[in-house]
């Protein structure tokens, strides 16, 4: 199998965007967002910057962002968290681990709620946070650490607490599957917040109720695997060169998973989305 290192590939893009001419500007925290002059004004803590196009790609945060411009982004923070072993002999796991049991359980019961806040394909319930199926996935990497996770826990966009008995279920699981890691020291534990949509597709491409505005969020648990072509995808749409294979990820899409204007306008409705 293949597989990379998530720091250093996105670190090794942004460098290569910076050396074909792209402007990097990190810790600028938006602080808001508004139409001006056929364009946009973006003001963030570190400065303001104007622009014709805007392209909203603030994963878990995109909704924030698209309420300043009158959008419903309808995609939720889920937390997911990962563990690492201390680092052992080569060949311990030879290939990539994804559990078949969670997926058969997502195809048949839907975990969207719309109501609830609760997007497609979680491992716990959005109100009661009760757990209903067991998610895995995990592999050894280079350096001989061992790495598993699989929970998908809705959470605010800011918690990166690590719950310390949603590792240990997902240890004893592991070991279920792989009694080899079973007794096996963990060295670290980490988590992240995914950008999920409520209907498990991604949102990219052009917002056609809000002229100039594209967004590339939603991807869930997949933003590192398809970030780099949805990237090139987006780029291409903007230029013009739109692709059909969008259309399942139609950001203004029918159902609880298009993005609507949160307070409707003629001037923005288009005749038909």
């Amino acid at each position: 199998s293949v597989h990379a290192n998530p720091s250093k590939a996105t670190t090794a893009l942004a460098n290569r965007a910076a050396a074909l001419g792209a402007h990097i500007f990190e810790g600028h925290e938006v602080k808001h967002v508004a139409e001006q002059n056929k364009g946009f004004h973006v003001i963030t803590s570190k400065g303001s910057f104007q622009c014709g196009k805007l392209v909203i790609a603030a994963g878990a945060w995109a909704p924030a962002v698209g309420r300043q411009l009158g959008l419903d982004i309808p995609v939720v923070p889920v937390k997911g968290q990962m563990w690492a072993t201390t680092p052992q002999p080569p060949g311990v796991i030879k290939r990539v681990i994804y559990a078949a049991e969670s997926h058969s359980f997502w195809a048949q019961k839907c975990t969207t709620d719309y109501a609830l806040g609760s997007p497609a394909n979680v491992t716990h319930d959005a109100h009661t946070k009760q757990k209903l199926v067991r998610h895995v996935y995990g592999r050894q990497c280079r350096d001989g650490r061992i790495i598993f996770g699989g929970d998908r826990v809705v959470c605010d966009a800011s918690d990166y607490k690590i719950d310390q008995d949603g590792i240990r279920l997902n240890q004893e699981h592991i070991a279920e599957l792989l009694p080899v890691v079973k007794g096996l020291e963990v060295e670290t534990t980490w988590s992240g917040i995914m950008p999920f949509s409520m209907d498990g597709k991604p949102h990219l491409g052009p917002v056609k109720c809000m002229q100039g505005v594209y967004v590339a969020t939603g991807f869930s648990s997949s933003g590192f695997m398809l970030g780099p072509m949805a990237g090139v995808m987006l780029a291409n749409t903007i230029l013009g060169k739109h692709d059909d294979i969008l259309a399942s990820a139609e950001p203004c899409r029918p159902g609880p998973g298009g993005i609507r204007l949160l307070v409707a306008s003629s001037a923005r409705l288009p005749s038909k989305l």
